[in-house]
């Protein structure tokens, strides 16, 4: 693959173990399998010894149970308790909320930046407002970092993509849901616009990268017709 370790989808902690190694480049099993497993596929591999087998099942399973931990460690949530009350909410400016939120995302005075100085945690926010019909769209500069944004509904862990109720789209060029991260779109990263466009009208989530449309990446499933919809924006 053209991008190499860093073009397929592994923790950048893992890219710089690699190469500390001396793995200069992922072998072809390397490069073929281990965005089909992060990608949360069943994959068999058939290839000769010393092919690079045990390093193509094993990098998934190191990066696996390392976001795994990470999720279990992360400080608890902070709920808004605005969210039992969406009238109030909607009379509110739109902006990120302070109240719900993982303890260790910072958020500005304005509430419209938030960054995450964690060295391993991954932080979400989400948003003061939450939506039943109609369309709308929403845009992040990225400042520094990886990033994932998109929407979930009030229900959804703040790791957003991690259960069936958050909808995202992260800078490795994965969508995820329910855990699985599939190839869309394009990559991103400082300085890149992504916006976030919910259509509640035809069921479906889209994103775009500086003004291109990258097409659909959700159709929301019928168990999540008529809930509310949080704008959730989620930083490293």
């Amino acid at each position: 693959m053209p991008g190499g370790w860093d073009g397929i989808g592994l923790a950048p902690e893992l890219v710089h173990a690699v190469t500390e190694l001396g793995w200069l480049f992922p072998r072809d099993v390397q490069d073929e399998a281990i965005p089909l497993i992060l990608g949360g596929g069943d994959v068999m591999v058939a290839a000769a010894t010393g092919s690079g087998k045990t390093g193509a099942f094993g990098l998934p399973i190191v990066q696996t149970i390392v976001e795994q931990r990470r999720y279990e460690q992360r400080p608890p949530p902070k709920l808004d308790p605005a969210l039992s009350a969406p009238a109030v909410v909607l009379n509110q400016p739109c902006a990120l909320s302070s109240n719900d939120r993982d303890q260790l995302v910072q958020i500005s005075g304005d509430g419209t930046v938030c960054k995450v100085s964690h060295p391993r945690f991954w932080g979400g926010v989400r948003a003061n407002k939450s939506v039943k019909a109609g369309k709308y769209f929403y845009e992040v500069t990225i400042e520094s970092g990886l990033g994932r944004v998109g929407f979930s509904s009030a229900a959804a862990t703040l790791e957003l993509g991690i259960d069936d109720a958050g909808f995202g789209y992260g800078g490795t060029a994965k969508k995820s849901n329910s855990r699985r991260f599939d190839p869309y779109g394009e990559k991103y990263d400082a300085g890149d616009v992504i916006g976030c466009f919910l259509d509640l009208t035809k069921k479906e989530i889209s994103f775009s990268r500086n003004g291109t449309d990258l097409g659909v990446a959700f159709r929301l499933p019928k168990s999540h017709r008529g809930k509310r919809i949080s704008l959730v924006p989620l930083k490293p």
